[in-house]
């Protein structure tokens, strides 16, 4: 702002100076003691032209201030934009690490589910044959002791708490003629 007072204080002098010469030179000019190698309208000229741009140059400046302001808020504008967007990027970079993370968390569970179902198929193939040869000692010993049973040479028979006969040999049905 001081420079710019200071130009046209210099701009203001020097006007003041080419009108005093242009007085001078008038003056003098028509008492005929100095020839003027330039008239009045050129002068004229000259100082409407510097007082053109004079207010060209002040014009400018004032609208430049204005304009640096307004790219001055633009600017924080633009950055505080791109830290938004940064942020975002950040946010949803981080989202995809948490997927990510989350994904390799759900396959390790997955492999570990098929780990255990085949451990399972393979538990329970083996309870199916304990099952199975359980099963046959089972058939094996009831008709060891059926066979048994029925070598007893007395008649007996075994019935349930309902009083239903459930085991009998032969003498007993022989003898109770059933």
């Amino acid at each position: 702002a001081c420079f710019f007072l200071l130009e046209r204080m210099e701009a203001i002098a020097y006007i003041l100076i080419l009108a005093t010469l242009s007085l001078l030179a008038y003056y003098l000019g028509n008492l005929g003691l100095v020839r003027v190698a330039f008239n009045f309208l050129e002068l004229r000229q000259l100082m409407i032209s510097y007082f053109v741009v004079a207010f060209l140059v002040d014009f400018y400046k004032r609208n430049i201030s204005s304009y640096q302001a307004e790219l001055e808020e633009k600017r924080r504008d633009l950055e505080r934009s791109i830290r938004e967007k940064d942020e975002e990027v950040l946010n949803a970079m981080q989202s995809y690490a948490e997927l990510k993370r989350n994904k390799l968390a759900m396959l390790n569970l997955l492999e570990d589910a098929r780990e255990l179902e085949k451990k399972l198929k393979e538990q329970k193939q083996g309870i199916e044959e304990e099952v199975n040869q359980k099963t046959h000692e089972l058939r094996i010993e009831s008709a060891q002791l059926l066979a048994v049973i029925n070598s007893i040479s007395r008649g007996l028979f075994v019935v349930d708490r309902h009083m239903a006969i459930i085991v009998n040999n032969m003498q007993i049905t022989d003898i109770l003629e059933i």
